[in-house]
């Protein structure tokens, strides 16, 4: 009874078993879990897990562990659980504040959707907070209004350190919190806005949905267009934003609409860069229907460099995962700070598609020196390759990796569930590849 009753709270309870060993094993991996991602340097992590596996027997399955890790609790559980709106700093020595608000029934004990919010430039995180705290507390959302630009920021700078307050933030709130990593979703006025497009379609594999108001797609995410075939977006704008802004918006929805992306343009007639707050409900009643995309098939499609391709495209190293497909090589020829930005510069591409009959992976890039295969598993437990067949990856016309065992592992489990805090999307293989620009 009690090993049905541990085993059950572990792994659920259509998991349960009855033998003792089995859920003395699974309480030991929960305790192991917990302990690893809790380890702030790298070595001890890696001594934890060279312990566990060398003293724990027999062996739970990945897959159990992978399911495990679905129901354990927040790795650093915030004490303050009071509702009121309050100032927490994230991120490496605490360099990022966001104004976080809970629900007034959060506990840690289930999961809850989150709202990120990037004020205008010039303004406090509390005018976010105050423009979408009830809406959020009626629909039982985490809120988080993030200090991006530090005080006194006149625009959205599209530089990797404005992304990394976002990126900081998130991280921050997946282990100090239940949030539902599948029901994050992004907005922002203004400057914030435009913050709200360059992050969401630089990281389209972490958000359920972005919501820009009164801002426009420039510079990166103007070109970015593409890595929102699996991103939903809902943009609200008046029609006198004008000029570049309101022909930005216009050719990404001309790009969008006539390829069947998952996007909404409201408009307001006669109205500028203001906050449209009667779209608030609406908004809220659009995001309750969304969910993170976690493609299985195929990741992009190629149109050799033409106008009907749909490659995922990047210009910045840190613009470098597409859901199963990262790379830490974006040649130099294809990088492009927005102070030298230039419309002439092509940026680095990549394609994908899986075949489960063969279980074979074919990519295609340009611009990049390497790629990372990693190889996951969707909120149902279905994993992109079986495992336990022979495994064929080609770059182009070229096999890196023919008919052979792609074994799972708990260390690529581990370590990128310490990085990146996902408890949603898990990746228990790995596939590294050195090609040719």
């Amino acid at each position: 009874m009690l090993s049905l009753a541990v085993s059950g709270f572990l792994l659920g309870s259509p998991s349960a078993a009855s033998k003792p060993e089995i859920a003395i094993n699974l309480w030991k991996t929960r305790s192991f879990a917990l302990e690893y991602l809790r380890e702030p340097t790298s070595g001890s992590r890696a001594k934890l897990l060279s312990d566990y596996q060398r003293n724990l027997t027999p062996r739970v399955p990945i897959d159990e562990i992978a399911q495990l890790i679905g129901y354990l609790p927040p790795v650093e559980p915030e004490p303050n659980l009071t509702s009121g709106p309050r100032m927490v700093k994230a991120g490496p020595r605490g360099k990022t504040e966001y104004e976080l608000v809970l629900p007034p029934e959060y506990t840690h004990n289930r999961s809850y959707p989150v709202l990120l919010a990037l004020p205008h430039a010039g303004e406090r995180t509390q005018a976010m907070t105050r423009r979408l705290a009830t809406a959020a507390a009626d629909n039982g959302y985490i809120l988080a209004s993030i200090e991006w630009g530090g005080r006194g920021a006149e625009r959205w700078g599209f530089t990797p350190e404005e992304h990394d307050t976002v990126l900081d933030v998130l991280r921050d709130l997946r282990r100090r919190f239940q949030i539902d990593s599948d029901k994050v979703f992004l907005t922002g006025l203004g400057e914030g806005a435009k913050g709200v497009y360059d992050v969401g379609l630089s990281h389209p594999d972490l958000f359920a949905g972005i919501l820009p108001v009164a801002g426009a797609p420039l510079f990166f995410p103007r070109r970015y267009w593409r890595n929102a075939q699996f991103l939903p977006v809902y943009a609200v704008a008046g029609t006198r934003i004008v000029g570049e802004n309101g022909a930005a918006i216009r050719e990404q929805f001309t790009n969008w609409v006539a390829r069947g992306f998952p996007a909404i343009w409201v408009e307001y007639k006669g109205r500028g860069q203001e906050w449209l707050g009667g779209e608030v409900p609406l908004m809220f009643d659009w995001m309750r229907a969304q969910t993170r995309a976690f493609p299985m098939q195929r990741l992009g499609s190629d149109g050799g460099g033409g106008v009907f391709g749909t490659e995922f495209s990047t210009f910045r190293a840190e613009d470098n995962r597409w859901y199963w497909v990262s790379t830490t090589g974006v040649h130099r020829r294809c990088q492009m700070p927005k102070e030298r930005w230039s419309n002439f510069v092509s940026p680095a591409t990549m394609t994908a598609s899986v075949n489960t009959e063969s279980n074979a992976v074919q990519i295609k890039t340009a611009g990049l020196t390497n790629v990372s295969l990693w190889i996951g598993r969707n909120a149902q437990g279905k994993y992109l390759l079986d495992l336990d067949r022979p495994i064929t990856v080609r770059h182009g016309i070229t096999t890196m990796w023919l008919d052979k065992r792609l074994p799972a592992s708990l260390e690529v489990l581990m370590k990128d569930l310490y990085e990146r805090a996902d408890r949603k999307h898990l990746f228990v293989a790995r596939l590294d590849m050195e090609i040719r620009p």
